[in-house]
């Protein structure tokens, strides 16, 4: 149990030393894996999701667990389906049931082969024949998971005619598919989008020897203190490593923030936050291509009452957590509902008549990392309780450490 007290130090100053992005370090571990250049150096600075696939990348018997990483875990199915490694794969309940159908048939379609140790095409489950380089296509659908696409984006180059993919329906998530293009280039291989995003050609090839370099500062976990400075009257936060000119989808941070009095300026090292005046009343957010930003900028609505409309939110349903209805069951007890407007849509609404508990507020983390870091925000509001703070190592192992140091210059701040 996590408790922290109402914050009173809202004037703050100083840096926040981010992660390095995880999204970008995956691709990068799957990509040095299949040029034979992986070593233990290039998870140092890494979360327990990028542990958990370095581990796997490395391990020649028994069973790879991912736990609750779903990225690694779907990278490294057609990582291993090209490999044709024949491990026994699986992860925790929730990982089991989030979807992971589509990839495999695309796989399927590649040639290759799956043995499902307990449920069809669900976790555990064991590659038993590896993909047959001669086929050129593969037609997958975009609309669940981009991770899908990015999986055999990343394999593609190892086709003897380099790999034609052809996405049915609308491509969620599409800022995640640019990025592994964009890391892919780098690493030497040709990758072609056609304008509609209908298609995607990966030229045959092999990803060229890099030396180690300085990965950038990851965007979403810097979502977080774009609210710390959103909800603080005065504000100079420097934060080291964020690049203007970013593949990561959720540098729109600059832009979905500003209304919420966010001022963001970039240096050649990093970008400084700032406070200015705030204009936001009724925001309406499309998160359908940054998912990872809902649960933070809801909770930021909701500590501001603003009557917020959210849609692309489907997909939502099938992270770590359920996290519509994490969030959902967290705001009821703070006066607001979480209104369901379709399937695709949701909206916040407020109980006029509601006033702020004498006692903390008490939330449930889901197991979810972001789910307990935007729940984080309410300490501004009231002292809270999280029901466990050891989720956020998944992506952002020090997020309490720099949560304490940062509001506690003036007052002692909370109690980790």
């Amino acid at each position: 149990m996590l408790s922290l007290k109402k914050i009173k130090n809202r004037n703050i100053k100083g840096e926040v030393y981010l992660p390095v992005s995880k999204s970008i370090l995956n691709r990068n571990l799957i990509i040095k894996a299949l040029n034979q250049t992986l070593t233990a150096e290039d998870v140092q600075e890494g979360s327990t999701d990028v542990q958990l696939l370095y581990k796997a990348l490395t391990q020649t018997e028994g069973e790879v667990d991912f736990k609750d990483a779903g990225t690694p875990l779907r990278l490294y199915i057609a990582y291993a389906a090209l490999k044709g490694i024949e491990l026994s794969i699986t992860g925790n309940e929730r990982l089991k049931e989030r979807p992971i159908q589509p990839l495999l048939k695309a796989l399927e379609q590649l040639g290759a082969e799956f043995q499902f140790l307990e449920n069809p095409y669900q976790l555990p489950l064991k590659v038993i024949k590896s993909t047959d380089s001669k086929i050129e296509e593969v037609k997958i659908n975009g609309s669940l998971s981009s991770q899908f696409i990015s999986a055999l984006m990343l394999i593609g180059p190892y086709f003897d005619q380099g790999l034609n993919i052809e996405i049915t329906g609308d491509l969620s998530s599409a800022p995640y598919v640019y990025l592994t293009q964009f890391q892919m280039e780098l690493a030497g291989v040709g990758v072609e989008m056609d304008e509609e995003e209908e298609a995607i050609w990966i030229n045959k090839g092999v990803y060229k020897t890099q030396g180690r370099r300085m990965v950038e500062s990851d965007w979403s976990a810097a979502s977080f203190i774009f609210a710390w400075v959103a909800l603080s009257d005065s504000a100079q936060i420097f934060l080291p490593g964020l690049k203007k000119e970013s593949p990561q989808g959720d540098s729109m941070a600059v832009f979905l923030f500003n209304d919420f009095g966010v001022h963001a300026v970039f240096r050649p090292d990093g970008l400084t936050l700032s406070k200015k005046e705030t204009t936001a009343e009724t925001p309406i957010f499309d998160v359908e291509d940054v998912p990872d930003m809902f649960p933070v900028l809801l909770a930021l609505c909701a500590i501001k009452k603003a009557k917020a409309v959210f849609m692309g939110v489907a997909n939502l349903r099938h992270k770590e957590s359920n996290r519509i209805e994490a969030m959902a069951e967290n705001l009821k007890q703070c006066g607001v509902e979480l209104k369901q407007v379709n399937n695709d849509t949701v909206e916040l609404v407020y109980d006029e008549d509601f006033a702020t508990p004498k006692t903390a507020y008490q939330f449930k983390s889901f197991n979810d990392h972001r789910i307990a870091m935007a729940l984080s925000l309410f300490a501004f509001e009231t002292d809270i309780e999280i029901d466990e703070e050891t989720v956020v190592k998944k992506s952002y192992p020090n997020y309490w450490l720099d949560f304490n140091a940062t509001f506690r210059a003036v007052d002692p701040g909370p109690e980790i």
